[in-house]
């Protein structure tokens, strides 16, 4: 019996000697590889091209450079090399080096001779991107082919580094001027250059390098400085492009901003291009707001194209959440007699557009911005409707507290009375969670009245 025991003692594992998992054999090598692999530095060799200005941060801060590369340089003969260093990266001077070497390359190589030397800077997965214009690029070769065809359209493209930053890691910051004129049609990928025309842009952007001091983006954002005054091949550029712009978050943004700090004259030029297509833009979530800018610093007779355009289909663009907004920018800046035409429209079909969720926002601004007549008009449709109906409707009931606040005091009495009719009907709109806020208003005319 001893031996039984004993033989079954030793059958059970020990908590302690339980037998542990064997590591996979794959994930046993990747373990050994992260161990065995050195931390690199990219080292720049001596070259043909020297960055100029070049400062190296000490102590692991942030690094500074400045230097100008341009079509009017000197080309370079001899491309950049790279080698690894097997030492920690403590500062940027490397790094700059090496963006203000592509950047070098870049413009002042002949178009044929960009290929061979671009090839040994460019990761294969490199990315491209221009947010402004909704531009990606993927991969070398894709990217080789845009280069040779942008330096073959615009002969006379250059870049004017005024600033190059380092960012602690493998990105460099940059500021530049770019300038050119494209001499063929055939460039849809360079729409910011219009044909036959130069053109300049302040732009910021970054390049990321990976440890082998290959390329892996490239960024660009077209950068609008408003101490310095619009010069007009900025304004020629960006209005070739204007289409494009509108139709992005970030390049809605930069209209915006040149619409800031330009006169009337220079945002007539900007916006020319939309006209015609008003009724696309104004259903764009980002050219919208385009449009706004446009017609709250304008005067108004200089948005008469927008008014035609939105004429016939007012009552369709009331109901839309981005044309809307037009319409409601329209009535508070444009005369009573611009927008006839527009109201008119509005007016035939207010019954349903009172209550409905975008629509009731123009039909407030018409309470707003309207004359007494339209105001009166729309009076009668909410008494028509029902006055308390139209206070219990979540909608509705801020038109109608809107028609309280406006119209004219013998409006508001008609609409007083009809509330009022009824005590129990009062007091019940008084518990209603819509119809509250009416009856709150009310009291408010009541106490200002006595």
């Amino acid at each position: 019996q001893q031996q039984q025991q004993q033989q079954h003692l030793r059958a059970q594992p020990q908590p302690h000697q339980q037998p542990q998992p064997q590591q996979q054999p794959q994930r046993r090598t990747q373990q050994l590889k992260r161990k065995q692999k050195p931390k690199l530095r990219i080292v720049q060799q001596p070259c043909g091209v020297e960055a100029a200005g070049s400062a190296s941060p000490s102590n692991g801060s942030h690094g500074t450079a400045s230097s100008e590369a341009s079509g009017a340089s000197t080309p370079s003969t001899t491309s950049s090399q790279t080698s690894l260093a097997e030492t920690p990266m403590h500062n940027g001077q490397d790094v700059l080096a090496l963006a203000h070497q592509f950047i070098r390359l870049f413009t002042d190589q002949e178009p044929d001779d960009v290929l061979p030397h671009v090839l040994d800077w460019l990761s294969p997965d490199v990315v491209v991107k221009f947010e402004d214009l909704a531009i990606e690029h993927r991969g070398r070769s894709n990217m080789l082919e845009r280069m040779k065809s942008m330096r073959k359209c615009i002969p006379d493209l250059a870049m004017n580094i005024s600033s190059m930053t380092w960012n602690g890691c493998h990105t460099v910051q940059q500021e530049l001027t770019v300038s050119g004129t494209s001499t063929t049609s055939a460039h849809d990928d360079f729409p910011l250059f219009p044909v036959g025309k130069f053109v300049k842009f302040h732009m910021t952007g970054a390049l990321s390098f990976d440890d082998l001091g290959k390329v892996t983006g490239i960024t660009r954002k077209i950068n609008v400085i408003h101490d310095l005054r619009l010069e007009r091949p900025m304004l020629d550029g960006l209005s070739s492009c204007a289409r494009i712009l509108a139709s992005t978050g970030s390049g809605c943004r930069v209209l915006q901003d040149v619409m800031d700090g330009a006169t009337s004259a220079e945002r007539e030029v900007l916006v020319e291009p939309l006209i015609g297509t008003v009724w696309d833009a104004s259903g764009s979530q980002h050219a919208n707001y385009v449009l706004q800018k446009y017609i709250v610093s304008m005067p108004p007779d200089k948005v008469q194209f927008i008014v035609q355009e939105m004429e016939g289909r007012a009552v369709e663009a009331a109901q839309h959440h981005t044309r809307s907004r037009i319409l409601e920018r329209l009535l508070e800046h444009c005369p009573c007699s611009q927008t006839n035409c527009l109201v008119a429209e509005l007016l035939e079909e207010a019954h349903h557009l009172l209550r409905h969720s975008f629509a009731n926002f123009v039909i407030r601004r018409l309470l707003e911005h309207g004359t007494q007549k339209w105001r009166r008009m729309l009076v009668d449709v909410i008494l028509s409707e029902g006055a308390c109906r139209i206070a219990r409707h979540r909608i509705g009931s801020n038109v109608l507290r809107q028609a309280l606040i406006s119209c004219s005091a013998e409006d508001q009495q008609r609409l007083v009375q009809q509330l009022t009719a009824d005590p129990k009907e009062l007091a019940s709109l008084a518990n209603q969670r819509f119809a509250s806020f009416v009856v709150r208003e009310l009291r408010l005319m009541s106490r200002s009245r006595s």
